[in-house]
């Protein structure tokens, strides 16, 4: 059994490539994803 957003995880590491760090907090944000639910 896994969360929603658990399959979000890959597109997060394809989105960031190219972007600068300040940008990461908002990018990351935007997927909603659950740092918790990937520990189950």
């Amino acid at each position: 059994m896994r969360s929603a957003s658990h399959g979000l995880w890959p597109a997060l590491a394809q989105t960031v490539p190219g972007n600068i760090v300040p940008d990461f907090p908002l990018i990351n944000k935007s997927f909603n994803l659950c740092y918790a639910c990937c520990d189950k």
